[in-house]
């Protein structure tokens, strides 16, 4: 047998064995033990093997276990012996407050359940709420406020053996979530644990996107697991998909947070599970249940965050990125040029087909010209007469702000990241069953897409500067 038959031969009984013994925990160990020989075995240290076994083997870099979360609570006492301690970050938080405390109030399983909120200078009445509530309030600056150090601040004063973070504006409709998690804590192995997400009901079609976007992304779509890393990706683009722990809903062991405090400025989460991963920890995720949360955002708050992600990424992944997400090929104005062209091409062909959308069909008509639209990169001076209609000022200054910028027109070529996503949008509208082409619709239909490219832009301007920083040229005085 040569070299191409065995690993194929390997490849299908690895299948196999996961096919037929896939509740099995010693099945998993077993699969472990096969994959750990395969790639540390001395006859397989020629490059294309081992890049083929990776590849192919159900990426063996790390590990996934299938917890029986029936079974697991079936053991489980009914009534925890530990006290949870929930951490809440808040700003301005009075209306959000009591949805989520009155959820986080109907939780059982636990000995005790302490609450903290960690408030920003908010004027309105959160802290009154908080006390309402018995919660502990600890307050923190805007200038010493971060996303780490508030979940810091929060844990350092938490009594807890477990730690639960989430944020002002969740709800937790099922009474057993937060016991299920501290299930997968204790029981499963896990170090970190967190849930699915569905949107709230008065989300709109981005945010529904966005939250559907995030479960394929994460891995949120299959059955329960814990995962543990056996060796260091080398690419973002691996890391990505094992960065699910997500402080919308995040619990974990107080001795874990404590060798592992939260660091950065960006996706304070996404950096903690991967210093749990390096260290040999276990992360797991709850796909079995799942949390209320999603955020209907304007354009310009669509394009800041996504700016401020793309700094992120290059400030705390830049070794892990791809070469072509660190290499940029067109400066900052570049990028402010073709945002202009889209969005007053996007206004015309919306506009041109606005009349046939009646169905679902006719949409994903409209988006497949759209994305045909920007790959033959025709956004032309006769497009380009009328101005998106923005559903505010903001957008509307942003967009004169980003115009000004564009000094000379640029070869017009959409990025591939935006084609992509097009293409993404067109499957979840298809898929989507509860969107309905009324005139709501059309309208959430075409700023939907209006936003998406405020997304791309935010996210290329970023690249294209190449390091963190404000846009003062861009943003002075506009109000974010």
């Amino acid at each position: 047998m040569d070299e191409k038959e065995y690993i194929a031969s390997l490849e299908q009984g690895t299948r196999l064995l996961m096919e037929q013994n896939s509740n099995s925990r010693s099945a998993f160990k077993e699969l472990q033990a096969l994959q750990e020989a395969v790639v540390n075995s001395s006859a397989w240290k020629l490059t294309w093997p081992v890049r083929y076994i990776r590849e192919k083997l159900h990426k063996p870099f790390f590990f996934t276990e299938f917890p029986d979360m029936q079974n697991i609570m079936a053991k489980a006492p009914p009534v925890l012996p530990v006290k949870l301690s929930v951490v809440v970050p808040a700003f301005q938080g009075e209306k959000e407050l009591p949805v989520l405390l009155e959820s986080l109030k109907a939780q059982k399983g636990f000995r005790e359940i302490e609450y903290i909120t960690v408030v920003t200078q908010s004027v309105d009445g959160t802290c009154d709420v908080a006390r309402r509530y018995n919660a502990k309030v600890l307050s923190i600056s805007r200038q010493a406020f971060s996303h780490s150090a508030a979940r810091n601040l929060g844990a350092q004063h938490a009594q807890g053996e477990l730690l639960f973070f989430t944020v002002q504006d969740a709800c937790f409709s099922q009474p057993d979530i937060l016991y299920k998690m501290a299930c997968m804590l204790l029981y499963a192995g896990a170090d970190a644990v967190s849930c699915r997400q569905a949107p709230n009901c008065s989300a709109d079609m981005m945010a529904k996107y966005e939250v559907q976007q995030n479960i394929i992304t994460k891995k949120n779509n299959s059955r329960d697991h814990v995962d543990k890393m056996l060796r260091t990706p080398k690419a973002f683009r691996e890391w990505e998909p094992m960065l699910y722990i997500d402080d919308v809903a995040h619990m974990t062991k107080r001795n874990v947070w404590e060798n592992h405090p939260f660091r950065g400025s960006f996706a304070e989460d996404m950096l903690y599970a991967a210093d749990l991963l390096r260290a040999g920890c276990r992360t797991g995720m709850l796909c079995s249940t799942q949390v209320c949360h999603s955020h209907t955002r304007g354009g310009v708050s669509v394009f800041w965050r996504a700016y401020q992600a793309g700094t992120g990424l290059l400030e705390n992944w830049s070794r892990q990125l791809p070469p072509e997400r660190t290499a940029c090929r067109r400066t900052a104005s570049q990028e402010a040029a073709l945002f202009d062209a889209y969005m007053r091409g996007l206004a015309a062909l919306y506009e041109e087909e606005k009349p046939f959308l009646k169905k679902r069909e006719a949409a994903c008509v409209v988006l497949t010209r759209m994305r045909a639209f920007l790959q033959a990169g025709l956004v032309g001076v006769d497009k380009a007469g009328a101005a998106p209609p923005f559903e505010g000022n903001e957008e509307k200054a942003l967009s004169d702000k980003l115009h000004v910028l564009a000094q000379a027109s640029p070869e017009i070529t959409a990025a591939p990241e935006l084609l992509g996503t097009l293409g993404e949008v067109n499957q979840f509208f298809l898929q989507e069953k509860t969107i309905s082409l009324d005139e709501k619709g059309k309208t959430e239909l075409f700023s939907m897409l209006v936003k998406l490219i405020f997304q791309y832009t935010g996210h290329a301007l970023a690249f294209a500067q190449g390091s963190k920083g404000a846009l003062p040229e861009l943003l002075n005085g506009l109000a974010l």
